[in-house]
């Protein structure tokens, strides 16, 4: 072999000597960086929540729970019927059977006592009488829950809980009473006959419902008569 051969060979086996350092720096650095890139994916997949996850740890919320619409409540006057939120609820004197005399701007004060479904199947509380629930239907085409004969309303003016600032109002308005009666002032509990004219109180001699009440707490033989004008 040639002198020039040999030197020819001898610079290529040292090029690949230096070659081969290289290749093997280059694939422990992909091998570097392909371990970081895992770990990267790993990381992210880590802190971000799947779509299965999320479904199980916040689910969409959906309100089951019924309210009740009529309830028992406590105030200074004694046990009372309040609706969901709490508010007192009274009876109208005034109001027939199945009729309500407080429209117009007296409904503006006086909050009828509102139900969309079937009031025999109204959710309510204890020692509420689901046998004395009724309704009417309004002029607007809304239905107003009765108890005992009597449209129920709420008062503008009682702003918490507990509250009966409308007792006694125009002497037509009164706390209405789980026995299906109206409370007046100083807790005497008495049962209106339907449609009696403001004013009306009840007899002295006995607050229990008088002989002859019929289911909507009317007397069979009512001894007060009257309309109430529309305004309450």
């Amino acid at each position: 072999m040639s002198r020039g051969s040999r030197e020819v060979i001898r610079v290529r086996e040292s090029e690949k000597a230096r070659e081969l350092p290289r290749r093997r720096r280059g694939a422990v650095g992909a091998m570097v960086l392909a371990g970081g890139f895992a770990l990267l994916l790993a990381a992210c997949s880590s802190s971000t929540p799947s779509s299965s996850s999320t479904t199980t740890t916040r689910p969409k919320t959906t309100v089951t729970q019924s309210v009740d619409i009529l309830r028992v409540g406590h105030t200074s006057l004694g046990d009372v019927l309040i609706d969901s939120q709490g508010h007192t609820l009274y009876l109208h004197l005034g109001d027939s059977t199945g009729q309500s005399a407080c429209t117009g701007s007296c409904s503006k004060s006086w909050l009828p006592l509102e139900y969309s479904g079937n009031p025999a199947t109204m959710p309510v509380g204890p020692g509420v009488a689901v046998s004395k629930i009724g309704s009417l239907t309004r002029a607007s085409g809304k239905h107003q829950i009765m108890y005992n004969g009597h449209p129920l309303y709420s008062y503008v003016g009682d702003h918490a809980a507990g509250q009966v600032n409308g007792e006694g109002l125009r002497t037509a308005f009164y706390v209405a009473s789980p026995t299906g009666g109206g409370i007046w002032p100083g807790g005497k509990l008495a049962f209106p006959p339907a449609g009696a004219s403001y004013g009306w109180h009840p007899p002295a001699q006995s607050s229990a419902p008088p002989t002859g009440t019929a289911s909507t707490g009317a007397p069979a033989t009512p001894s007060h008569s009257g309309t109430a004008s529309s305004n309450g």
